[in-house]
């Protein structure tokens, strides 16, 4: 677990353009302490009027925040930074009542000591959007590595005024950020399995550590919908609220949801937070969703995965792995976009799941830290004589890669096999048992 110090500013209604707000210092290992509860005033038409400026309207709601005593609050909360030589996460909470100040555009805030420095932009002091969770997780599960991308551009975008998406755009980049990790690849006409409704929830159910989707969306019915790909690749919408509820009825959610999506996070002054596909996927238990309050272009988007899971790979902590992917496109105008929501109460660890591309744990056990032999014993005795031979076969696979990487060492070659029949033992094991092999293979 990382040890952070959070910085909670708490928002609730006041008066008009007048809001309540208290702030709360939690150190790691110590006891919370309110440092400030007064009343700020947010006058929107001023912050409308510098929308077309990200830095001069998040120096402005900068000073429309931090009054006194929220200045000195802000400055106590430095001075325990600086002592304890820990991150300092500032999480920015609201409440239902406070609908148009949560589409404010809060990534743009910039330290009150320093105007010329934006927050969202810094390694040291992490910036996120909290939330309560409204459904119970499961037990965690072992951490895994693995990566489902999706990518849909359906062949009649424009039939429905849908602008098209450059798949092929997005590709090399997400392939540079699976290659040292296994991945399903969920792209029309690559050599891989289109990007359906199903097989985005049959790739979900073995358990992904990551998912990264990229889609355009739709408004309907006061809900926003994913559009896919049906199996001649037209579209067919995904209604945001079954891919929650989806999400939230796995065994094991993913640590990160990455949504390329345009409003993930909803429209800066237009949709409140709260109710959006992003938040709600983190409500519904995912520990962190990284998603878009606009429309964020094809290169900045390319530019933001590749540092994002650069920094994954080097076991950042998701917060500042964000931080440090949102500086790769600093110099750019989208840099306020990325909105990172996590849970209340809840400090995101190291990316766990990618130390286990580094290292095994014993002859027996791999990429996903897993004993293989206990996950092949245990599948093997609940299966039917009918799914034997599918099993042997599987088995013998993976038996023969564990005893080449032991005579020839590990390498590219043989960890990207072994992915694709872990991934195929996840998919029988689910198919014939309901439970997963990275499952059987966890289990006491």
């Amino acid at each position: 677990m990382s040890q952070t110090l959070d910085f909670e500013l708490r928002f609730r209604y006041g008066q008009p353009n007048r809001y309540l707000v208290s702030a709360r210092l939690s150190p790691a290992d110590g006891t919370p302490a309110l440092l400030a509860d007064t009343e700020v005033a947010i006058d929107e038409t001023v912050l409308l009027s510098l929308a077309s400026n990200a830095r001069a309207y998040g120096r402005a709601l900068t000073e429309m925040v931090f009054q006194s005593p929220l200045q000195s609050a802000w400055q106590r909360a430095l001075g325990y930074h600086n002592a304890a030589a820990v991150p300092l996460h500032l999480r920015l909470s609201c409440d239902a009542a406070t609908e148009n100040l949560q589409a404010l555009r809060w990534e743009t805030l910039a330290d009150p000591r320093d105007p010329s420095r934006f927050l969202a932009l810094s390694t040291g002091i992490w910036l996120s959007r909290t939330l309560d969770a409204t459904e119970p997780s499961p037990p965690p599960g072992p951490p895994s590595p693995a990566l489902v991308a999706l990518v849909a551009a359906p062949h009649d975008a424009a039939r429905f005024n849908i602008a098209p998406i450059n798949a092929a755009g997005y590709v090399d980049a997400i392939k540079a950020f699976c290659a040292r990790r296994p991945h399903t690849l969920l792209v029309r006409d690559l050599g891989s399995s289109p990007p359906t409704r199903e097989n985005l929830l049959r790739a979900l159910r073995v358990c992904p550590g990551y998912v990264y989707l990229v889609a355009r969306s739709v408004s309907a019915n006061g809900e926003l919908h994913l559009w896919l790909e049906d199996d001649t690749g037209l579209g067919h919408r995904l209604p945001g609220s079954e891919f929650v509820r989806q999400i939230a009825d796995l065994p094991q959610r993913p640590e990160l949801i990455m949504l390329m999506v345009c409003r993930g996070a909803g429209l800066s002054h237009s949709d409140g937070w709260l109710n959006t596909l992003g938040a709600r996927l983190v409500q519904a238990g995912v520990p962190a969703v990284l998603a878009m309050q606009g429309d964020l272009s094809l290169s900045a988007a390319n530019q933001l995965g590749r540092a994002l899971f650069h920094e994954l790979d080097q076991q950042r902590p998701i917060e500042q792995a964000v931080a440090i992917a949102r500086e790769a496109i600093a110099e750019t105008d989208e840099w306020w976009l990325p909105v990172l929501f996590t849970r209340s109460g809840q400090r995101v660890p190291l990316s766990s799941a990618t130390a286990q591309l580094e290292s095994g744990r014993g002859e027996t056990r791999g990429i996903y830290g897993l004993d293989y032999e206990r996950g092949l014993r245990d599948l093997k005795g609940r299966l039917s004589t009918e799914s034997m031979v599918e099993y042997l076969t599987l088995e013998a696979r993976l038996r023969e890669n564990l005893r080449r990487e032991r005579l020839f060492g590990s390498t590219e070659a043989i960890r990207s096999e072994r992915a694709e029949i872990i991934l195929a033992l996840n998919e029988f094991a689910l198919r014939s048992c309901n439970i997963s092999f990275n499952t059987f293979a966890s289990s006491s």
